[in-house]
This record gives C-alpha cells, sequence and structure tokens, in this order.
C-alpha cells in the first residue's frame, strides 16, 4: 500500500525502536472521503487494515431515513473508498450509542462486522456479518448470544486468533445479579469463521453496565477480556481475566490497578486491549478525588500481574475513549480523545483526537489532531503494514454527525 502520503507536517513525534528512531508526521487537516462513497449522516466509525494494506471501514449512516451499519473499503491509503455497502438488515433497529458502536476485525480475506440489533419485538441480540472474499460480500448475519429469553445484550466486542476462530465478548442481563445495576461479562466462540456461534460462556459477573469489555488473543492462544469492575463502595476499577483453553474456561479476575474510582453511576468507558512481541497492552481511563479525568497504561507478561500504570494526558481536559493499535513489527501506538489546553486564552479547547506512542510500556507525547472545526470523538486506530497509521472519528457541529480521517507517515 505504502500510497504515497503527501503530508505537510502538522505535528511530529519519534518512536523509539532499539536504537533506531522512526519519525511520524499527521495531515494539517482530516479528510472527508466517506460522503462521497455514500456514507452520509455517519457515526461509530471502526477500521482496521489487511496485510495487503486494504482499509476495511464500518460506521452507522443514514439509509433513507433508516440506520444501516455500512461496509467500505479503500485501496489507495484513504485517499478514495467505495460505495457503501448496507450490511445490516433494513427489518432491524440498530443500537449504536457511545461506546455501544459496531466492531470490526479483519483476518486475511476474512472481515467481521459486529453489532447489537432490536428487533420489532424489542429483543436486542449480537449479530455478526462475515465476509469471506475481502468484503465483496457478507453473509446474513448470525446471532452470537444463545439465550431465548429475552435479555439485554450490549457492548460488544471481538477479536481473531491465529488459528481463525472469532471471540465475542459483551455485557450481558441474562441472569440474577448480585450487585444491583450490573451485567454479566459473557464470551462466545466461533470455530467455523462466523458461521456459527458455540455455547455462551460467563466470564465475571459484576461489570459495569455500559463499560464495554475488551478482549484479545495471547501470544500462546490465551484469550484476555478485559472489563470495568463494580468493586465493594461503587469502586470502578478495571479487571483482567485469561483463559488457557479457548474460552472454555477462565481464570479468577485480576484488578489492573487500584485506581479507587468511586462513580455512583457508570462511565461509559471500557478498556482497549493489544497484543505486540508477547507482551499484553491495556489503556483506559479513570478519574481521582479530584473529578480529573486521565488515561492510564499497562502492560502484562501473562494477564495476571501488571506493570505500574503509565498516566497519560494529564493536562489534558476530558481525556476518553482509549483505543490502541499496533504495527506488524510490534510497535503500539495509543489514541484517544481529549480537549488540549488552550494556553494563550486559558480557554478549553474543542474535543480533538490525540496520538502517542508506546515503547517498552511508556507513553511518548500525545500528538493532537486537527479536527477541521468539529468536535471529535470516539475515534478509531488502525495500523498498515509499511507503519502507517490512520485514525478516524465522528466530527459533530455545524449540522449532522460525519466521519473524518487523518492519515499517519513514518518518515
Amino acid at each position: 500500500m505504502r500510497a504515497a502520503i503527501a503530508i505537510a507536517v502538522l505535528s511530529v513525534f519519534l518512536v523509539g525502536c532499539g536504537t533506531n528512531m522512526a519519525r511520524y508526521s499527521f495531515e494539517t487537516q482530516p479528510r472527508s472521503p466517506l460522503e462521497a462513497a455514500g456514507m452520509k449522516s455517519a457515526r461509530g466509525v471502526k477500521m482496521d487494515v489487511s496485510p495487503s494494506g486494504m482499509i476495511s471501514l464500518i460506521a452507522v449512516y443514514d439509509d433513507n431515513g433508516t440506520s444501516r451499519v455500512g461496509f467500505t473499503m479503500s485501496h489507495d491509503g484513504a485517499d478514495n473508498f467505495a460505495a457503501v455497502r448496507a450490511i445490516s438488515p433494513e427489518s432491524v433497529k440498530i443500537s449504536a450509542h457511545g461506546e455501544n458502536d459496531p466492531e470490526l476485525a479483519v483476518a486475511g480475506r476474512n472481515i467481521y462486522a459486529l453489532w447489537e440489533q432490536t428487533h420489532a419485538d424489542g429483543t436486542r441480540d449480537i449479530v455478526m456479518a462475515s465476509s469471506p472474499d475481502m468484503g465483496q460480500r457478507f453473509d446474513t448475519p448470525v446471532k452470537v448470544n444463545d439465550n431465548t429469553t429475552p435479555s439485554f445484550h450490549g457492548f460488544a466486542s471481538l477479536a481473531v486468533a491465529p488459528d481463525g476462530d472469532v471471540y465475542v465478548a459483551w455485557l450481558d442481563g441474562r441472569e440474577k445479579v448480585e450487585t444491583p445495576g450490573t451485567f454479566a461479562v459473557y464470551l462466545a466462540r466461533s470455530t467455523d469463521r462466523g458461521a456459527t456461534f458455540g455455547k455462551n460462556v460467563r466470564v465475571a459477573p459484576g461489570a459495569c453496565p455500559c463499560c464495554r469489555p475488551a478482549v484479545a488473543i495471547g501470544a500462546n492462544g490465551e484469550v484476555f477480556v478485559a472489563w470495568r469492575k463494580v468493586f465493594p463502595g461503587s469502586i470502578r476499577d478495571f479487571a483482567v481475566s485469561t483463559s488457557h483453553d479457548n474460552g472454555q474456561t477462565f481464570s479468577a479476575s485480576v484488578r489492573v490497578a487500584e485506581d479507587g474510582w468511586q462513580i455512583h453511576g457508570c462511565p461509559e468507558s471500557g478498556a482497549s486491549l493489544a497484543v505486540a512481541k508477547g507482551k499484553l497492552y491495556i489503556a483506559w481511563m479513570t478519574a481521582g478525588d479530584d473529578g480529573r479525568g486521565r488515561i492510564r497504561v499497562a502492560t502484562s507478561g501473562d494477564g495476571a500481574h501488571f506493570s505500574r500504570p503509565n498516566d497519560v494526558a494529564t493536562d489534558i481536559r476530558d481525556p476518553n475513549h482509549p483505543q490502541l493499535a499496533a504495527t506488524q513489527n510490534g510497535s503500539v501506538f495509543l489514541c484517544f480523545q481529549g480537549r488540549p489546553a488552550r494556553k494563550s486564552t486559558g480557554n478549553w479547547s474543542e474535543s480533538v483526537a490525540l496520538v502517542a506512542p508506546i515503547e517498552d510500556g511508556k507513553v511518548g507525547a500525545e500528538i493532537p489532531l486537527a479536527n477541521g472545526g468539529k468536535t471529535a470523538s470516539y475515534p478509531a486506530l488502525a495500523a498498515g503494514p509499511a507503519g502507517d497509521l490512520f485514525v478516524a472519528w465522528t466530527a459533530s457541529g455545524g449540522g449532522a454527525d460525519s466521519i473524518l480521517i487523518a492519515r499517519g507517515a513514518r518518515q
């Protein structure tokens, strides 16, 4: 791919790779190529990049007055995207709000799109549509949750193992809970590339009811699931549980860090996981006694012991919704939204997407991206095979929501 991305330097950061330093720069203005592809009034974007460099993208968009999950792709480094294809049925209502947006994963020629939908009778299901041919066609969506009694299912995430098995984790309200106002975390596995899903497995109870859990696959086939757990006293810190048998059973949960964030309500902010060079990375948002939010990053070699968290964005207002992405050579990057301080006036700025490199568990200086004059929220981050970075987000202000994209090139 490595489309020659002609980028005027807005900002630059250096990424350490042993004794070498790689320079990255980002476009001075974000682009909106999706409107030309037919994706208007769009939100909740997700991206992934195949080893060949094809960019896959999904979002919820307006299709003649109906909200649909749409898919599109780019073969030229996000210069242009193919005509948007609706992959969710017209007869169902797409539930997409906050972090409860669709999810996307690419594995070889296979593409997987995951979302929550509400049927006419009010039942909510997690469904997944699969493409076996790099997005040329998508099969009929299949249901992931296996219970027949109507209950809540939402805030789902997915990951694909090296052997092709697909794992989905979500918040589930099918059972009676010990802690009021919580859901359980459930997981399902597909061994036939998304054609069917097996028996649902409860990972843990007591999860914050609108913070998306995250799932990732380890170097040795471990299945890691992270969620915001409600501890006694309404302390809402993150926990991780690990499976060593393909998601059939899970270890007791491990508290990633004792943030001690007491909040009587759901912050609607989940964690992000990435695996690189045999190490598990986790990023999340929390707040202290002063109520000021911050992003934290920690690492683990086994999912049972975590490093001391690295605090990020301590001088950024309202940092939230972190996303991690790893390049093929094992470099890891962090993206999130926040309000950089306007030091000249002291006023708050509009929310923008920010990107930072991670090296040996340490997070470098975050770089704010131009937001095109609109508020940026829920950023998505993807890394290309040549190390290029792609950041997309929901842009709000001045009318309907839209999707903007900024590209970062390794110099």
